[in-house]
């Protein structure tokens, strides 16, 4: 498949831009669309310079969702970069609006517009908020030294605990976006409901593949292992997969 034919519209999308021309607003529209692109230019050159493969490409209007066909044990500071590659591009592309003004090519009142709502797409997205890029982040930094399974229960609780802060203390804002905060309670739900899903996978890559990760520990089951280090299992492991006596051995 090609890599256009990947990149789809969201449907919500076009019903935002229908509203937004109705309203005047299609222009502001436009250029938050061309920051969301730029910042998703970032993730997809991230996820290219690292060989994986993208499988689609949804576009909203608040945003992108980037799903790739990759491991679950991959390792975490390429994942770490390719989720910060968005925000890398929003940066570059802060500095650029910056030089063009100072070179005189932008007048101030493009430039201050740019940078607004390049500042709003970058502070969005560092929300530890399923399933933004700040979320991403959060999660893989904790499975540097958290057993996988941990990983997602802490930060789902942050999250949800931040989502309801946000929508319980600022509701002029949740007002204002409504499509926005129902979006992420969706994908909220929906990280939750899929988290068995991803452990199971998870799991069977490490039965199934060996993945050269240099660092060890010692676990008593399987629900214990770490994304990035090689596990060695001791004593007796129970596990949906696995029932039987184990004598360290590398998972």
């Amino acid at each position: 498949m090609k890599f256009w034919n990947k990149i789809k519209v969201h449907p919500l999308s076009y019903f935002v831009i229908t509203v937004s021309l109705i309203t005047g607003f299609f222009k502001y529209l436009l250029l938050v669309s061309i920051i969301i692109i730029v910042h998703e230019c970032g993730h997809i050159t991230m996820a290219k310079y690292f060989k994986r493969q993208i499988s689609s490409i949804s576009i909203l209007p608040f945003g992108g969702l980037m799903k790739m066909d990759s491991y679950v044990s991959s390792d975490i500071f390429e994942d770490l970069l390719i989720a910060v590659g968005g925000i890398l591009f929003n940066l570059i592309l802060g500095v650029t609006v910056y030089t063009l003004f100072n070179l005189g090519i932008l007048d101030y009142e493009k430039y201050s517009l740019i940078r607004t709502y390049n500042s709003i797409v970058i502070g969005f997205n560092l929300l530890p908020i399923c399933p933004l890029d700040g979320y991403k982040i959060l999660k893989l930094l904790e499975e540097i030294i958290i057993p996988f399974k941990k990983t997602f229960i802490i930060s789902l609780i942050i999250s949800a605990f931040i989502l309801a802060f946000i929508m319980i203390y600022k509701t002029t804002i949740v007002k204002n976006n409504i499509l926005v905060f129902l979006f992420l309670i969706f994908m909220s739900v929906l990280e939750f409901k899929n988290k068995i899903y991803i452990l199971n996978k998870f799991y069977l890559e490490r039965l199934n593949h060996d993945f050269k990760f240099y660092k060890i520990a010692n676990i008593k089951n399987i629900e214990g292992m770490y994304k990035n280090r090689n596990n060695y299992l001791y004593g007796e492991c129970e596990h949906i997969f696995l029932k039987k006596r184990y004598t360290r051995e590398k998972i």
